[in-house]
Parts: structure tokens; sequence; C-alpha cells
């Protein structure tokens, strides 16, 4: 079976406000004979709960949930969630050759551009927000790129690294899977990797760490899948999607 994705919608953004994200875990334990209770957390027993809510859904919109919902059999079968909350940026970064990396700080020693990178299992077609800081100290004339690529399409931003925040927005017209990110710098330029930020939507947000968030063993919490219809082309629905963790 193909892989299976949670859809966007059509503003780009995952799912809309309010929404919940509550973590649970496991604790298991035992009374010894002497009375001494003993309790330790199960690592394999803790789950994610996010708590969705839509309001004026359009059809399309409609009918995007319920493919993945159909295809997934309900719960049955397990597709990848992109955390609306968080930073999809994982904590590895792939140089180039004359790229070196000390700490969160990439410089450029060779003679030519060159960049860093990271690529991700998720949608190469959908919107992304990828912000890093720039440098106010740095000449106005001075620009940097960033490259974002899927297996099909490719789209590049020339930037002034002489800014407070460097931010790509957009969507490419590729229906694969695989999106790489990548800051490409002129030879002797270097760039602070320690707030980068990838998100699955227009704008970026504040800056959160870079915790992965892509979850790849998500289901549905229900087995039904409700729509109320409150006008024309407007549907409101509301449901859980959970993932172990």
């Amino acid at each position: 079976m193909a892989e299976l994705f949670f859809p966007q919608l059509s503003t780009g953004a995952l799912t809309q406000y309010p929404l919940k994200r509550l973590k649970s875990v496991h604790t298991a334990g035992y009374m010894a004979e002497d009375g001494t209770k003993v309790m330790y957390v199960d690592p394999n027993g803790g789950s994610l709960t996010w708590q969705l809510s839509y309001v004026g859904l359009t059809q399309d919109e409609v009918t995007s949930l319920e493919v993945l919902f159909e295809a997934c059999g309900g719960q049955f079968r397990a597709f990848t969630f992109l955390d609306p909350l968080v930073n999809l940026l994982g904590t590895q970064w792939q140089p180039d050759a004359t790229v070196q990396l000390s700490g969160n700080i990439a410089t450029n020693t060779g003679a030519v551009a060159a960049g860093i990178s990271q690529l991700l299992t998720i949608p190469a077609g959908y919107t992304y927000a990828f912000s890093v800081p720039g440098d106010l100290s740095a000449d106005p004339s001075a620009n940097i790129s960033i490259l974002a690529s899927g297996p099909n399409s490719h789209n590049q931003l020339v930037l002034s690294l002489n800014r407070s925040l460097l931010v790509y927005s957009g969507a490419l017209a590729d229906t694969g899977v695989g999106f790489t990110i990548k800051v490409q710098l002129q030879p002797g330029q270097s760039i602070d990797l320690s707030q980068a930020q990838l998100e699955a939507q227009p704008a970026p947000s504040p800056f959160r760490p870079a915790l992965g968030g892509i979850y790849t063993n998500a289901h549905w919490g229900t087995d039904e899948l409700i729509f109320v219809a409150e006008g024309p082309n407007s549907f409101n629905t509301n449901f859980s999607i959970v993932t172990h963790v």
C-alpha cells in the first residue's frame, strides 16, 4: 500500500485551532514482600493524542479526510502525521564536502557555493515554512540561498543575509515523498542553525527546539468519521489521532 499521510487544508495548514495534544505514560510496578512498592515507567507504554476540531471545511477538504480514513480502514492501518505544534527538523544535518560544522555553526570553507541540508520522509508537495536567523552584522550585499526539493521538482530562494530572520515558504508542484531543505552558503559564509525550524504551514511560528515531530505510526482515534453540514460547502467535525511514543 502506498504511504499514507494526514492531509493539509486548502490554507496550507494541517489543523485548526483550538487543538489539544495530550501525552500519557504507562507506569508499572509491584509490591515487594516487605511491603515496599516499586514503580517504574514503561518505555513502550506512552502515547500522544491530538484532539482536533474543524469548522468551515470545504467539500474537497472533507473528501481528503474521508479518503485517508477509508484507506486506513478506520483505526486499523497506520498513517504518518506531522505534528502541527513542533519543529519538524531533526538534530542531524548533512553538510556538503566543504562545509564544516562546529556545534550549530556551519561554515563553507570551499571556493564555490556549498550547503547543509536535511532530508525528511514527508510529502514534497505540502506547504512548508522554513526559518533560520540571519546576521544583522553581515554585509548588506551578502546573499544566501534556501533550496527546497522533492523527487521531481525544486525551488530556490535567494535572500539577503543581513536580516533578523530568513524565511522560505511555499509548496512544490511535486506529488512524491521526500522533502529536502538546504541552506546554501557562499565561500566563507557561516550560518547559525541553532534556531532553524521547519513547519507544515504557510508562515513560521516562534522558535521551538528541533524534536522531529514526524509520527509514522499514527492512527485514527475513532471508527466513525462524522461531518456536520453547516451550509453550502461548509462542514464541521472533530476527532482524535493517537500514536505510541
